[in-house]
């Protein structure tokens, strides 16, 4: 379990920057009025989130034992006994639970990923007018506040003078506001923002299409990865050539490749239902993000991930290898036998 855990730690934060960079493709807007794509400039910013992310599959790997174990047991036979199809079940089981644990640092991850490309492009737009952060953040606050007044005002006025402008804001509004001007950067302030600007449901923002990508994922790799084995070696006499470890390297970068190639609409979905944007929900996002920016937007970031990706599939690969090697002996076993 600790090396597990000590493990995943290790493989999220090296792999980090990739993340980051992936994260910050699909967030961007590509819009005709919107800032180019840049890269934060500080080391601080590249890492903001890896702790919530770190943190997130370190605790997933460190209870997928827990739970495995448990569903195995849930599952055994009479005997106590765990076939081939009942382990299959099990890891299913296994699998659903380790995504609902992660999405709250998801979200948390992605909102601090968010935020700092929002604190580097405001740095480059203030050096280009000539003054600080600050002031700039200033001017677009002053920016956006009368445009909600324009706004009411305009409201006002098509209701023939009924209602009057407001000139308070609510709870909601007062709480966007603060964070506008002082994006949070730091794991508990970002927690603090998600529960002020969107409640308790903020955190689980995402769950379904998260659930599909990780369904999906191992679907496509695995079923991707077996068929270019048995391709390769239809035979049970040549399976070895398949299991060196060169072979496995080149094999899992090209399940990488088909799951990155097949996937990346919903990953980018899921990174902008979890940011600041607002949008009602994966359905809402994904229609206006290809209404407003194409449909080639839904493959933004893909670089980024396939290298991520393809430096997991290697630790992926190597766990299956031994596994399969175990579920080919419980398969001489008969299914949900009762002895």
């Amino acid at each position: 379990m600790i090396a597990g855990s000590a493990g995943a730690a290790a493989e999220s934060l090296l792999t980090y920057p990739f993340e980051c960079y992936k994260v910050g493709q699909q967030l961007h807007k590509a819009l005709p009025l919107e800032p180019p794509f840049q890269v934060p400039s500080q080391i601080k910013r590249i890492f903001a989130g890896s702790g919530s992310l770190v943190l997130g599959n370190s605790l997933k790997a460190s209870t997928r034992f827990l739970v495995y174990n448990y569903a195995s047991k849930f599952m055994a036979n009479d005997h106590g006994k765990t076939t081939a199809p009942r382990v299959v079940v099990a890891a299913s089981m296994t699998g659903i639970v380790e995504s609902l644990w992660i999405i709250p640092f998801e979200n948390i991850k992605t909102l601090m990923i968010h935020n700092a490309y929002i604190l580097s492009i405001r740095d480059t737009m203030a050096a280009k007018n000539g003054v600080d952060a600050r002031t700039y953040t200033e001017q677009k606050l002053a920016e956006l506040l009368a445009e909600r007044k324009r706004a009411l005002a305009s409201a006002a006025l098509a209701q023939s003078g009924v209602r009057k402008v407001a000139d308070t804001f609510t709870a909601l509004e007062q709480a966007q506001l603060k964070w506008f001007k002082l994006p949070s950067q730091h794991f508990t302030s970002s927690i603090k923002e998600i529960y002020e600007c969107r409640g308790v449901r903020g955190f689980l923002q995402g769950t379904g299409v998260t659930l599909l990508r990780q369904t999906c994922n191992t679907a496509v790799f695995f079923s991707t990865y077996q068929g270019l084995k048995q391709l390769i070696s239809p035979t049970s006499s040549a399976a070895g050539a398949t299991n060196s470890p060169v072979m496995s390297a080149i094999l899992g970068a090209t399940a990488a490749a088909v799951v990155v190639a097949a996937t990346q609409p919903i990953d980018v979905v899921k990174t902008r239902v979890q940011s600041k944007y607002g949008y009602r929900n994966s359905i809402d996002a994904g229609l206006q993000l290809v209404h407003q920016e194409g449909f080639a937007k839904l493959w933004a970031g893909w670089m980024p991930r396939l290298v991520k990706f393809s430096i997991s599939s290697g630790i992926t690969v190597t766990v299956y290898n031994y596994v399969s090697g175990a579920l080919t002996m419980a398969s001489r076993e008969t299914p949900f036998a009762a002895d």
